[in-house]
């Protein structure tokens, strides 16, 4: 279940990607966002604190998700973005990134200095599918 619950969540992170490529010439942005919080399927995280303040709770990756919907995330595309126990991290590729505090108005400072997304190949970068 678990392998196939990763390979699951790695489509959709390439999906995000080869979207970007598609559609950024229509002015469309496309990112993901892999969120880490408590649901069915994380049996190993620990038990739910008795305060009401749960890092894992799936509310606070919602912050982020509304904020790549407004304008300050109109540039931002073929990302994604890992969310979860209060840290906001940038994937480098397949690689986690750094951790950095749950604070959505600083994503952008944050995407900033993440490496760029890496480019997904294109039939221009494949000799034999070039035009003559």
């Amino acid at each position: 279940m678990n392998r196939i619950y990763s390979a699951a969540k790695a489509a959709v992170a390439m999906l995000a990607k080869v979207a970007a490529d598609e559609l950024g010439r229509y002015g469309t942005t496309v990112n993901a966002v892999a969120p880490a919080a408590r649901t069915r399927l994380t049996g190993w995280l620990p038990d739910r604190p008795p305060a009401d303040d749960d890092p894992w709770a799936p509310e606070h990756v919602a912050p982020v998700v509304a904020w790549l919907l407004g304008p300050d995330a109109r540039e931002v595309t073929g990302r994604v973005i890992e969310v979860g126990n209060g840290r906001l991290s940038v994937p480098d590729g397949w690689r986690p990134g750094p951790a950095h505090p749950l604070e959505p108005a600083a994503l952008l400072s944050i995407l900033s200095t993440a490496p760029p997304p890496p480019a997904v190949l294109g039939p221009e970068e494949i000799p034999e599918m070039r035009p003559a």
